[in-house]
């Protein structure tokens, strides 16, 4: 017989400790925190059909960096925070009450 390992990965795996979303639970602004990230970033938020609300970009970002969302004209809901550096990708749920 043959044995195949399988290795799940959560959907926040990708750049765990890099990248981090805040208050979560969400009422109108959420934070999104960046450790350890350089150049370019490209964040999109995604409601539950896939369909982009938002898309920033972050340009020679050395370090650190913080970028503020705004969710209040957003019903309540479930959404995905993607962020995109040239070596990673991280998607996060937040959820908008």
């Amino acid at each position: 017989t043959n044995t195949v390992d399988v290795i799940m990965l959560g959907i926040n795996s990708l750049v765990q400790g890099q990248v981090s979303v805040y208050p979560n639970p969400v009422q109108d602004r959420c934070i999104l925190q960046m450790n350890d990230v350089q150049g370019k970033i490209q964040i999109r938020v995604l409601n539950y059909l896939g369909q982009a609300l938002y898309t920033g970009q972050l340009t020679g970002v050395s370090g650190h960096a913080t970028h503020a969302i705004d969710l209040s004209g957003q019903p309540a809901g479930m959404y995905l925070i993607e962020v995109r550096t040239a070596d990673n990708n991280s998607i996060m749920r937040v959820i908008k009450n």
